[in-house]
């Protein structure tokens, strides 16, 4: 028999209500219920047929292992025992509807109805080993589907344990090729940020090789037009300087001129005074 473990059809925790003989109150337990597709050997040498294997177990306990196999030849006594009426492919995928209705349902609360009119619960019967799926109302239960599972023997919890290490094996070579690639992308992203950090490194070094060149050239051509102000302000000065000099020169040239003017007129007036008359 090969089962695809691989590839579970259903593989989740779920609530049960778990009787037992002579105790007529159920208790709440999870348990992990798995749907698997597979095959076995046929009657007809040579040949295979389908099979899905529904398997209970518990986390807490490795050996608590409940099975069932449903082979499709063997499907029609059971859809006629259950009064099914969808055929062998479609089976499963019609318990996974009502297995996921059991997850979305909160059913019994402490003994409590919830307050849905209708919800659907799993229920275990820990002596016989039946699986059922029933529907709860306020008024009664009324039970869906029943799988009657077989308490596993040596070899179907060898198989078990066995698949389960298999799966934990393929998971962990997984992990730890994720892992592996997860420490190569790193020193890859590593190796880009020490190129990203040397260019930035060039680059804020030229940046600001750059920036004091310019801040020099900048410092040369302000001291140069102030060197080249202060000489014209110079310049300008200097021949105002000279202009006032000259123009107080002429000035002065002036006020002498008219001084010489002003003393020779009063000479000539002085003489015109002295001088006799004719007879």
């Amino acid at each position: 028999m090969e089962l695809r473990r691989d590839k579970p059809l259903f593989d989740k925790k779920l609530v049960f209500q778990v009787t037992e003989d002579g105790n007529p109150e159920s208790t709440e337990t999870t348990y992990v219920f798995r749907i698997l597709s597979g095959t076995q050997p046929s009657h007809i040498p040579g040949q295979t047929e389908s099979l899905y294997y529904f398997e209970l177990t518990d986390e807490q306990n490795s050996y608590f292992v409940y099975y069932f196999l449903l082979s499709e030849p063997n499907f029609p006594t059971y859809k006629r025992d259950q009064s099914v009426l969808v055929d062998f492919h479609d089976f499963p995928t019609n318990i996974i509807k009502l297995l996921e209705s059991c997850l979305k349902a909160n059913s019994i609360t402490h003994g409590q109805l919830s307050a849905d009119p209708a919800t659907f619960m799993a229920k275990f019967h820990r002596n016989s080993g039946v699986f059922s799926i029933v529907e709860a109302t306020a008024f009664k239960q009324t039970k869906y589907i029943e799988l009657p599972l077989q308490l596993g023997d040596d070899n179907a919890i060898k198989m078990y344990l066995s698949s389960r290490l298999s799966l934990a094996l393929r998971s962990n070579q997984r992990f730890s090729e994720e892992v592996d690639s997860l420490r190569f992308s790193l020193h890859e992203m590593t190796l880009e940020r020490e190129a990203s950090e040397r260019r930035l490194y060039e680059f804020q070094t030229k940046r600001n090789a750059e920036v004091q060149e310019l801040m020099a050239n900048h410092q040369h051509e302000l001291a140069t037009q102030r060197e080249k102000h202060l000489n014209e302000r110079n310049e300008v000065e200097t021949r105002h300087q000279q202009s006032e000099d000259h123009l107080k020169h002429i000035i002065d040239d002036v006020k002498l001129t008219y001084a010489n003017y002003r003393e020779e007129s009063e000479k000539e007036k002085t003489g015109k005074a002295f001088t006799p008359s004719s007879s």
